[in-house]
């Protein structure tokens, strides 16, 4: 019975250390494209912003 327990508890902790693991993978991955879009939408605004000033001028 105690060792039963004991496997149910492990299988537990394996489980919530897998899922801590994937959603830390997750995270890491949503942040990094993320901050890619936003470093090229920047990047992308900041070209039209040149070239809408350097053709009217």
């Amino acid at each position: 019975m105690k060792k039963g327990t004991s496997e149910v508890i492990h299988l537990e902790f394996e489980w919530s250390l897998f899922t801590i693991t994937m959603l830390q993978v997750v995270l890491f991955y949503f942040t990094l494209l993320y901050c890619t879009v936003l470093y090229f939408t920047l990047l992308y605004f900041t070209l039209l912003y040149f070239l809408y000033r350097y053709r009217h001028f």
